[in-house]
Formats: structure tokens, sequence, C-alpha cells
């Protein structure tokens, strides 16, 4: 919805004698880049076809990339030209719907899950980490300044101002965070991640990554460090609160396919064959919970990037198995729960 949103606005930016001549109505063009601008998110389809597969490989693949625009504008150009009726003004609506597209891949390019903007020829996936990839503030700016623009025109162009000076604040945010992560530097380390909140811009976790795994804290660069912890006092990562620089709180969190003492279980279950498509996934893996009270032993993974205070990662996946001598099943743990599994597709199908 928010794609649709700023498609919508972006049309309301330009005064209403730029469309003058084009033939079609400020309606159609509307539609045009809110339906273009939707568009390449209807890969969630595949969700439904095979949900490990779709969060792993499919989603923001061949529906989001560059190289693909141009089919894709003239696709959705050619099927609203003909259900509009207006054959004449095709190159005009594929225009609009080349837009609409263009602006949907760029948001997505800031996000932490990133998109694969070179698919199908490379599986390489660009993740500038500016935004969550549910960013409230960037959904309220475009959708308030699109309804004030139905009021006066110029409000589209402060919406797209003000989106403009928002994103430059997380690209300052990332650089400040990042910057007090290199004064941290240790000879071994490989990158520095600032890790974005969804709810504000000033508060990111700083993940120091080395060889074996990762030093993390979470950082405030705003000074109000209690401001999250009023929409929700607990914390389901286990991370703690926001601090200042000077203040920090440093947390080790070991890569999960490294061995070391009481490591075994661990690092079969993550180099287990079902868990192939979620390691090529997953750029910050971690274990996120072992439940080995009773059997089934289960050994659940996440990823950094969602691993984000007070709100349960989308994104575990895990090994299972019922004995010590038993094979291992791979499952996901549904969104918004805590223990409620399904079955993933295994090398040898899906396991009851």
């Amino acid at each position: 919805m928010t794609h649709a949103v700023i498609g919508a606005l972006a049309v309301r930016v330009p005064r209403p004698g730029y469309y003058a001549g084009s033939g079609l109505s400020e309606r159609v063009r509307l539609t045009a880049v809110a339906l273009a601008s939707a568009f390449p998110d209807m890969d969630y389809a595949g969700f439904l076809v095979d949900p490990y597969r779709f969060i792993t490989e499919w989603h923001r693949g061949i529906s989001h990339s560059l190289l693909l625009l141009p089919l894709w504008a003239g696709l959705l150009g050619l099927l609203l030209s003909v259900a509009a009726g207006r054959s004449a003004l095709r190159m005009e609506l594929i225009r609009l719907c080349g837009l609409g597209l263009l602006l949907h891949i760029l948001f997505d390019l800031i996000t932490v899950y990133g998109t694969r903007i070179f698919a199908p020829w490379s599986d390489t996936r660009i993740a500038l980490d500016l935004a969550y990839d549910a960013d409230l503030w960037i959904a309220a700016i475009a959708s308030l300044s699109l309804l004030l623009s139905f009021y006066r025109r110029v409000f589209a162009r402060v919406g797209m101002l003000f989106l403009g000076l928002y994103l430059g604040l997380t690209l300052i945010a990332q650089s400040a965070a990042i910057r007090i992560g290199e004064n941290l530097r240790t000879v071994s380390v490989q990158k520095i991640h600032a890790i974005p909140h969804p709810l504000s811009p000033f508060h990111r976790i700083l993940v120091i990554e080395t060889s074996s795994g990762y030093r993390l804290a979470l950082l405030d660069l705003s000074g109000l460090r209690d401001i999250l912890s009023v929409l929700d006092p607990s914390d389901r990562s286990g991370l703690g609160r926001y601090r200042n620089k000077e203040t920090l709180q440093w947390r080790w969190r070991r890569k999960p396919g490294i061995p070391g003492p009481g490591r075994e279980i661990v690092h079969a279950a993550w180099r287990h064959e079902d868990m192939k498509r979620f390691r090529r996934f997953a750029v910050l893996p971690v274990v996120y919970r072992i439940d080995r009270e009773r059997y089934p032993v289960c050994v659940w993974f996440t990823d950094l990037r969602y691993m984000i205070p007070r709100i349960i990662p989308p994104f575990r996946y895990g090994m299972c198995r019922n004995g010590p001598d038993s094979e291992w099943h791979g499952y996901r743990l549904k969104q918004f729960t805590q223990s409620e599994r399904e079955t993933i597709e295994s090398s040898q199908g899906l396991k009851p």
C-alpha cells in the first residue's frame, strides 16, 4: 500500500499544466502509476506455493529487476490501454507504469531486505540498510501528503521534499553509527552494520562482524533512549535497551556455522541440507533459540537484521529431531507466534 501511495503522490507533484495534451485524465494517471508501483509485490503469490523458497529465493527477484523493468512497463501499459480503451495513448501509459515500477524498486533498495535488481542474471541482493522493511514514517509522510494534495496540490511537492529529507536523515544516522563502530575496530573485523529500527531513524543495532561472530550493541543517536520502551516495555530479543555511545552495552553472538564446545547440535542443524536456502539468504545468521528441555529438540536460526527489540523476528527457521539418533526435519516458526511451527520443504520433500 505504501508503494501505491508513493506512486500516486509522484503523479500529483507536477503542476496541472504539465500533463496538458497527454490525453489522459488525472484519474487514469493516478490509477496507472499506483497499480504499477504495487505490481512488483505481486510475487507474494509465491508465498502460497512455498513460503520457505519465497522468503529465501523468490521475493524481490524478477518482478523487482531494473533489467526487466521495460518488459513489465510494456506489459502493464498494454493491459491498461486495453482496459481503458486508450490504445492511442499506450506509450504514455507505458511511461507512467515505468515511473511506478522505478519508484517501487528504489524504495525497496533502501531496506535491510534489499532487492535483486539484476535478476535473473544475478542473484546479488543489494540492500542499503537505510530503513527497516516497513518504515512507518515513510508510510505516514506519503499518505498524509497524498491526502492533503487533493486539497492543495502543493502538498504533493512538500511531501516528496519531506521524504527526501527523511531519507537524508537516515543516511546521516547510518553514517554516524558506522563511524562509532569504526572507532572500535579490531584487526579481525569483516564489516560494520547499522541496522535501523522501524519506528526511529535514530535507533540502530550496531554490529561489528568478525570471522567467528558478532559484537553488537543497541545505539541511540537521539538522546531519548527510553522513548521506544514506552511503546512496549517487554524485550523479546534479549538485546537490552538502546543507549548512547558512551554507555553502550556490548554483547557477543557466535555465528552458527562455527564449531566449538557444546556447539555440536547447533553445527549439525545449521549445516543440514534443508538449511541451505536460509544459509544463502541470511546476511547475519545467529541462533535464535534452542528448545531441548524435552524431545523433539529444535534449533532455531534467524537473521540479526530482524532481531529488533520488542519485535518478534519474522524469519525464524530451524531443524528438529525426535531423539538423539533421529533424523533432522526442517521447520519455520509462524510469524507473530512464539512456538507454532510449520514444515519446510526438504531435499526429500515435505516432512509430515
